[in-house]
């Protein structure tokens, strides 16, 4: 390639008047396929058009957008000026996403890429919208269209095999519907046998749709994908990471032996890049699962996160985690600037904002927690059926309890002196989880401290719990909600006749 087409070329040591490639230092160098991203991209048995400055770099005459596809303020705009108002249209969608309003953040998005079909992030993110919405169907196209122009990307394959499982769960065909799936995966990785990535996709779709042949079976067939994939080629990352999924089944089998051979496979994609800020995060997780479920050791995964962040500063997933390892640590100065990090680049990741919320409400910043706590619950909703891609994260999310989540917000507020909104979160605790027991005593405790002095908002409380017994009388709670009431109301009286 001469350096009139790739302006990425630079003087090497023994022909300074000529350019040498970076190769993999280069951001357009394909590792998977081992070639130049702009030569594969502008090959003509790519089977990719790509319109515009890439394709006019890549020694090829520029291709045309289709005239359809584009507004009609934009058909008689020049290629520069589209791509300028692509750059604006998804700055737009990206405020747009980042306040939870999808619909408008979705407009803009659409919009770049009529003005500039190349917009790779903008198929991304619109793909994440439609998950978002529950669009599956629409979301698989958006991430099929994202991976015509990236498709070394592992993640977004991962996405995209989510958006299948998502689509076909629940129905009475979905075991079969799956099978479809993986057999047009089979069919794509026989027609192009040199694909190592499709290899891996193929790979994780055994792990992510769940057959009725069971698990063991899906991980033996996930593995041997991973394998032929490493075959193929050695410098597929993805492939290690998803052997290292199939070690751990995802998260869901942590033992001393899977974990063992978790690391195994972490450290040789090290070893084949070190410069990779995932290859250390990934193996920085391994040694986190460990530590959670095995009583690991809490430094080597610190130690691994943090050359995940040398390698790349703003890694936001090992911020993530390198913070909630540092504020279980009692660390909380600088676990508050990783958490910050994350929320400031991208609001949407939820655990991030919540491990704010307990921070603040720990360190005894009650606004700032209420703004986080406020945050997440106004977003767990949407993004609770999300794809998190990391398994210590989508592990910690499973896990959650939103009546839990809603009774530490409760709590800074009863902690303000604001009983009446403390009461109404307790309550609708309750109607999250009806037997949630923390909720149920502070409902009880705040009804008497809102009554106090006021006989007649006191009758009315008792006579609540009473007409409960009666609603649900084969249930223990509205009995324990009474005699707590009874007893909290004894305690007080007494209280007030040892003072006077």
């Amino acid at each position: 390639m001469s350096k009139m087409v790739c302006p990425f070329l630079l003087p090497t040591a023994k022909s300074p008047d000529q350019a040498g490639c970076l190769e993999e230092r280069c951001m357009l160098f394909d590792r998977v396929n081992r070639s130049c991203g702009l030569i594969s991209m502008g090959a003509p048995h790519s089977g990719f058009a790509f319109p515009g400055f890439a394709g006019m770099m890549a020694g090829g005459p520029p291709v045309a957008p289709d005239a359809g596809a584009i507004e009609p303020g934009l058909k008689d705009v020049s290629l520069l000026e589209r791509q300028e108002k692509a750059d604006l249209f998804f700055i737009d969608g990206e405020r747009f996403y980042f306040a939870g309003d999808f619909n408008h953040a979705l407009d803009e998005y659409l919009k770049t890429q009529a003005a500039d079909p190349e917009y790779f992030k903008a198929y991304l993110r619109a793909g994440d919208v439609y998950c978002l919405q529950k669009r599956f169907k629409e979301a698989i196209e958006q991430y099929k269209k994202a991976l015509a122009l990236h498709p070394s990307l592992g993640e977004v394959w991962i996405k995209q095999i989510w958006q299948y499982r998502f689509t076909y769960s629940g129905s009475p065909s979905q075991d079969s519907m799956y099978r479809r799936v993986l057999d047009r995966f089979r069919e794509r990785c026989q027609e192009d046998r040199s694909n190592s990535i499709l290899r891996f996709a193929l790979g994780m779709c055994h792990l992510l749709l769940p057959l009725a042949d069971g698990p063991a079976k899906a991980r033996s067939a996930a593995m041997r994908e991973f394998e032929t994939a490493v075959e193929i080629e050695p410098l597929n990352l993805w492939a290690y990471w998803g052997m290292k999924y199939c070690h751990l089944d995802m998260g869901r089998d942590v033992t001393e032996e899977s974990i063992g051979r978790a690391l195994e496979v972490c450290r040789k994609a090290i070893e084949l890049d070190p410069t990779a800020a995932y290859a250390f995060f990934e193996l920085g997780e391994v040694h986190e699962l460990a530590l959670h479920r095995l009583g690991g050791s809490r430094e080597t995964a610190v130690v691994e996160y943090a050359k995940a962040l040398a390698c790349d500063p703003f890694h936001l997933p090992a911020h993530l985690r390198l913070g909630l390892l540092q504020m279980s640590g009692y660390q909380f100065d600088t676990a508050e600037e990783h958490f910050r990090t994350v929320i400031d680049r991208d609001p949407t990741q939820l655990e991030a904002v919540l491990a704010a919320a307990r921070l603040h409400a720990a360190a005894g910043r009650q606004p700032a927690a209420v703004q986080h706590y406020d945050l997440f619950l106004s977003r767990w909703e949407s993004f609770r059926h999300f794809p998190v891609l990391q398994l210590s994260t989508a592990t910690d999310l499973e896990q959650l309890s939103l009546a839990d989540v809603t009774c530490e917000l409760a709590e800074v507020h009863r902690e303000r002196r604001d009983h009446a909104r403390a009461r109404t979160l307790f309550t609708a605790a309750l109607e999250v989880h009806p037997r949630h027991l923390q909720a149920q005593m502070r409902v009880v405790e705040l009804d008497l401290a809102l009554g106090q002095g006021n006989a007649a908002a006191l009758a009315e409380a008792l006579q609540k719990y009473r007409d409960a017994l009666f609603t649900d009388p084969n249930s223990a709670m509205p009995h324990f909600a009474l005699g707590y009431f009874h007893a909290l109301l004894s305690r007080q009286t007494l209280d007030h006749r040892e003072e006077n």
